[in-house]
C-alpha cells in the first residue's frame, strides 16, 4: 500500500474508536 493509503486507513481507525468511545460515554452517562 501507498504511504496515504495507510495514512487515510490510520485515521478511519482512530476515527472508529473516538465514536465508539463517545457513543459507550452516552450510553453510561454515570460513569463520566
Amino acid at each position: 500500500m501507498k504511504k496515504r493509503e495507510s495514512r487515510k486507513m490510520v485515521l478511519l481507525v482512530i476515527v472508529g474508536v473516538v465514536m465508539l468511545y463517545l457513543v459507550h460515554a452516552l450510553l453510561n452517562p454515570e460513569k463520566y
